[in-house]
């Protein structure tokens, strides 16, 4: 949905220490993105982190979590409300919360909203207690969504150096120095 002037990118400019990049959402109206879904287990107790700044911002800016049935429709509870306008404050803010996955929901999208301002989002993690050896975060969701070409993830090596790894045509991996 867009109203106004809207955009996404990838910054890197006043990001927090230990990221290196952040996701912009920018509405003169409201706007908002969502991730690619990702599978949650149903009746968990999920708990999702992330870190957030918002510069302006209407009523309707926030993040939230969209549930659906494995069919792909919507669950019975559509959404779960996560943070607005009263949480996330002009500075970076460390935020976190448990949500309660609905029974009937085998997957879960995460939507970031902007309204009338800028929504800065990084370091978005989300997992239960049955997937805590997984997460799922929304900077690679995003980074694949994009589907660009020569794009890729973003790892770091134990001694700091950080390699972005793509794949060829022919499905050869490359991790080169970023």
């Amino acid at each position: 949905m867009a109203r106004g002037v809207v955009y996404f990118r990838k910054t890197t400019s006043n990001i927090p220490p230990g990221y290196a990049s952040a996701i912009e959402v920018v509405a003169t109206g409201e706007s908002f993105i969502t991730s690619q879904p990702f599978a949650v287990t149903p009746n968990s107790l999920a708990v999702f982190r992330m870190k957030a700044k918002r510069i302006g911002g209407g009523g309707h800016a926030g993040i939230k979590l969209l549930w659906f049935k494995a069919n792909g429709t919507a669950s019975a509870t559509t959404e779960t409300y996560l943070f607005g306008t009263v949480d996330i404050d002009v500075n970076w803010t460390d935020l976190m919360v448990t949500a309660a996955i609905p029974g009937d929901a085998a997957y879960a999208k995460i939507k970031l909203t902007a309204e009338v301002g800028s929504l800065f989002a990084t370091g978005m993690a989300f997992s239960t207690a049955v997937d805590s050896n997984y997460r799922n975060s929304f900077i690679n969701e995003l980074n694949r969504s994009l589907d660009v070409a020569g794009e890729g993830f973003i790892l770091k090596a134990p001694n700091g150096t950080r390699y972005k790894v793509t794949v060829d045509n022919s499905g050869t991996l490359a991790a080169a120095p970023y």
